[in-house]
């Protein structure tokens, strides 16, 4: 349901330009993508008995055991039954942070502006945005559950053609489920903000906000180097920082949240002059 908020604000003596409180992601909702990204590849790294039995087979025949195929395959389809469970659970992690969100919403106006906005804004408006949400999650949780298996696929059977012993082997196996790991880490903070982002962009342009101050974290993470404080950062954040933006005029690389792994936000621009 789209409104004017600005006009509400008038209605109740307001004159002036109010900035609202910004809503920032919350670290729970990225642990909570975080371990269920971690709980499919954990499904998949139960495989390791089975894998090194299967290499030491093949190791000792000079030739691929007909068992280590099949366990790769195990090991793939171990974590493609469990990513449609997965659904489910994103699904409902970003349904809780969808009401959360409304709620930091509704608290930041009638604080700033004496609104009470709980008879206009409403679940459904954001029902595309957590189904669109969810399946980005999910087809990202599937790449990388697939990415992670060709690996593990790609690593021992590299050892093995080397004659490598069964320790180096499993150091292998363990360096690519390392490396999905870290990836999982990455997959949640992105999606996190990027739905949080996504959000205040729904909330803000149904009341009619037209305008956000661009607003960082402020630590080392944060696109930019103010002053040299963060060596090796990334470029172009810091500068933003506190400056107007337009919803209609996004940034050459988005608005806040939308950037790969951006966790700025877009705090709204209440103009009732």
């Amino acid at each position: 349901m789209r409104y004017d908020l600005a006009q509400l604000a008038r209605e109740r003596g307001k004159r002036r330009t109010v900035a609202l409180r910004p809503i920032a992601p919350r670290r729970s909702a990225e642990l909570g993508l975080e371990r269920i990204i971690r709980m499919v590849l954990a499904e998949g790294e139960r495989s390791k008995a089975l894998i090194m039995l299967s290499a030491e087979v093949t190791a000792a025949r000079h030739t691929q055991d007909m068992g280590l195929g099949e366990t790769f395959r195990g090991m793939r389809d171990a974590m493609a039954r469990l990513i449609a469970s997965a659904r489910g659970m994103v699904d409902r992690l970003l349904r809780i942070e969808a009401v959360r969100h409304d709620d930091r919403w509704l608290e930041s106006v009638n604080a700033a502006i004496g609104v009470d906005l709980k008879a206009v804004v409403q679940q459904r408006s954001v029902e595309p945005l957590i189904e669109l949400a969810t399946a980005a999650a999910v087809a990202l949780i599937t790449g990388l559950s697939d990415e992670v298996a060709k690996r593990v696929e790609t690593a021992v059977i590299d050892m093995l053609t080397q004659g490598k012993s069964t320790r180096d082997i499993a150091k292998a196996f363990d360096a690519q489920f390392g490396f999905g790991k870290r990836r999982a880490k990455l997959i949640a903070r992105d999606q996190a903000a990027k739905f949080n982002g996504n959000l205040n962009r729904i909330r803000q342009q149904e009341a009619g906000v037209t305008e956000y101050i661009w607003w960082t974290v402020h630590d080392e993470r944060v696109r930019g180097n103010p002053e040299g404080r963060y060596p090796g950062a990334k470029p172009s954040h810091w500068a933003r920082h506190g400056k107007t933006f337009r919803w209609d005029e996004p940034p050459s690389d988005g608005h806040p949240g939308q950037p790969i792994n951006c966790r700025c936000i877009p705090r709204p621009v209440i103009r009732a002059e």
